[in-house]
């Protein structure tokens, strides 16, 4: 074996330490990174911030690793950490402001290379070059790659003499916008950079070592006999011929065309482009490369001569490119790990042919000894800290008051922290008796106007959450955001509530989330009558849900009594005028659903929701419009984008 793989609950493992150097393995967690193989049976749960998480150990250095986790309150914000494996330990590197569109480079095992821009902003083209120093976790080199306006999401080339070799699009003379695409070398410490322009915008591949650059392409070749104009759909079709693909060959240093490689062993459904990155394995020598789909496995060489597509499933597989044009695919099964050795060599005869008898891996007494304690050790961390658990001796207010506060204050880590599989999980045990979340949130309600103060505090602590929009307390299906349960008792207790209530809906999914109209809003009517507030809140409610009155007019206008009530209470040209201050006050919050689609609006952007779409509001009333509806939308149409 060439390589190690373990399978512990979901997590893959993809590193093996040298022979000689400590056993650290480096497994991904929702949370961060848990770390394991220590000699003393120990782990290590590495989660910074409490967010998606992710990084390798250092190929150089597997003593330490990096780490790349996201913002818990901007999700596109990231920052970096060098963990240290064997003391346990991790530092921070400040001074970088990171969003996602970034490239990072191993680069000696001393420094770490970023390729990212300059500001964490959106939109920012500008890319910065940042050198971190690993021992220091600090900043030892940056510098801005001037005129370069777009790295293309595609491994780096690094050549042996420190070079990063790297698709990249630069602005023309002058800063003309005019982009220019070529081949950029750039070296990290003597901040030189070159450029070659490279022909087209194509799927470009640049060689670990940055030697080759594979480009992907396609020619409109006509069949006999028929017209070259192409049509309505180009290569299908009479008349328009058929595409024919291939790979062209270029050499870095100097740049040039070293020959093209014709996609003969591809079937017609192949696409044209490369593959993820993660499927495209180069030999050690870069004479060939190993092309990996979900179902097959073929290695292309060079010199224009490839192996037959072997098929396999590599689902779920790790793959290692040995000398000779030989791959090993590890494939993850239930309790052991399949290993397929795949022989590369060139052949005329490129029909498919099934793959050789895997070679089956079952872990050893020892093996799976250290696997079941990893096991457990990473179930009770992650149980931990995925469940929200109190105990308590008496359901008196106060007691449920603290709970409230409690589960508020754990939020500082963040909704995503407590949530396993994208579920957050609350229970409390009073005197004996379990409360699940819902459970429990009902109780609090039968304590009345105590818990507002808390039960306030605690959805101002989701909506200020960015992850509050993935977080659900039930399935995605069921349409439960995040504490839902403690917004419908907040709503039941407090009629006064409703303007908060607004506000927690304008963070939700409004695209999947269903609980607030089906539930919330319903028990709020049902405990206030239809007092003021309870207008204002199922207005707002309408008014929220992905800023479109038509979404689901009929439940929130006719079935929740809303339509009759209104005409009980209002003269037409009075309620028009309250359900517009509903509208115009959801409109200028600065955050939510409709602050979003505020802001499109003023883009200019087409709006196939929203204000504009009266048709699907007309159709559901069909027709039967009352004075009450005829002076609301009639001001409705005469406000419509602004």
């Amino acid at each position: 074996m060439t390589f190690q793989i373990e399978y512990i609950r979901r997590y893959q493992i993809g590193h093996k330490p040298a022979p000689g150097r400590p056993h650290h393995f480096f497994e991904h967690s929702n949370n961060g990174f848990l770390i394991t193989g220590y000699e003393d049976g120990s782990d290590w749960l590495v989660s910074p911030l409490g967010r998606s998480t992710w990084g390798k150990i250092f190929r150089d250095r597997p003593t330490m690793a990096w780490a790349i986790s996201a913002d818990r309150r901007d999700y596109h914000r990231l920052h970096l950490y060098i963990l240290d494996l064997p003391t346990k330990s991790y530092a921070e590197v400040s001074g970088l402001s990171m969003s996602r569109a970034y490239d990072i480079v191993d680069y000696d095992g001393e420094r770490l290379v970023l390729l990212c821009p300059r500001t964490a902003e959106q939109g920012d083209p500008t890319r910065e070059l940042v050198v971190v120093d690993i021992a220091s976790a600090q900043i030892a080199e940056r510098f801005l790659l001037k005129g370069c306006t777009h790295l293309f999401d595609r491994p780096i080339g690094h050549t042996p003499d420190g070079w990063l070799v790297l698709d990249a699009s630069l602005l023309g003379e002058n800063n003309e916008h005019l982009y220019k695409h070529g081949i950029a070398r750039i070296h990290p410490y003597t901040r030189e950079m070159s450029f070659e322009l490279f022909p087209g915008y194509a799927d470009v591949l640049i060689s670990p070592s940055g030697q080759y650059v594979l480009k992907a392409g396609k020619l409109l070749r006509p069949e006999l006999g028929l017209s070259t104009e192409p049509a309505a759909m180009a290569g299908f079709g009479e008349g328009s011929g058929i595409y024919e693909r291939w790979i062209e060959v270029w050499a870095v240093n100097p740049l040039n065309h070293v020959c093209s490689l014709p996609f003969e062993w591809a079937n017609y459904s192949n696409a044209w482009q490369f593959p993820d990155r993660n499927q495209i394995f180069w030999q050690p020598d870069e004479t060939a490369f190993w092309w990996i789909q979900q179902t097959s496995a073929i290695c292309v060489g060079l010199d224009g001569r490839s192996s037959p597509p072997m098929r396999l499933d590599t689902y779920r597989s790790i793959c290692s490119a040995l000398p000779g044009r030989i791959a090993e695919l590890a494939l993850e099964r239930e309790t052991t790990v399949e290993v397929y050795r795949l022989d590369g060599s060139p052949s005329a005869d490129l029909s498919h042919r099934d793959a050789p008898a895997p070679m089956v891996v079952t872990p050893s007494a020892a093996e799976l000894k250290r696997q079941r304690n990893a096991q457990a050790a990473l179930t009770k961390i992650v149980k931990a800290k995925s469940e929200l658990r109190f105990t308590l001796k008496t359901a008196q207010a106060a007691d449920i008051v603290s709970v409230i506060d409690a589960i508020t204050a754990a939020l500082d880590r963040g909704l995503a922290w407590f949530a396993d599989d994208g579920i957050i999980k609350v229970s409390v045990n009073i005197a004996g008796v379990p409360y699940d979340e819902k459970h429990f949130f009902a109780l609090v309600e039968k304590h009345g106007s105590a818990a507002v103060p808390a039960l306030t505090r605690l959805l101002a602590k989701c909506r200020m959450d960015a992850d509050l929009q993935r977080v659900w307390s039930s399935e995605l299906e069921d349409g439960q955001q995040a504490f839902g349960a403690a917004a419908k008792a907040l709503g039941g207790i407090d009629a006064g509530a409703w303007i908060e209530l607004a506000k927690y809906e304008m963070c939700i999914d409004d695209w999947h989330e269903l609980y607030f109209r089906d539930e919330v809003v319903p028990h709020f009517i049902e405990s206030h009558g239809w007092c003021e507030e309870s207008f204002a809140l199922t207005l707002a409610d309408i008014v929220q849900i992905r800023g479109n009155l038509g979404d689901d007019f009929s439940y929130s206008w006719q079935r929740s009594g809303l339509a009759a009530a209104a005409q009980a209470a209002y003269a037409p040209e009075a309620f028009a005028d309250f359900m517009i201050g509903i509208r115009d006050r959801m409109l200028s919050s600065p955050v939510g659903t409709f602050a979003n689609f505020a802001a499109r609006v003023a883009e200019g952007s087409p709006s196939t929701y929203g204000w504009h779409n009266y048709d699907r509001l007309f159709d559901q009333i069909n027709g039967s419009l009352t004075p009450w509806e005829v002076h609301l939308f009639a001001q409705l149409q005469d406000r419509a984008g602004r």
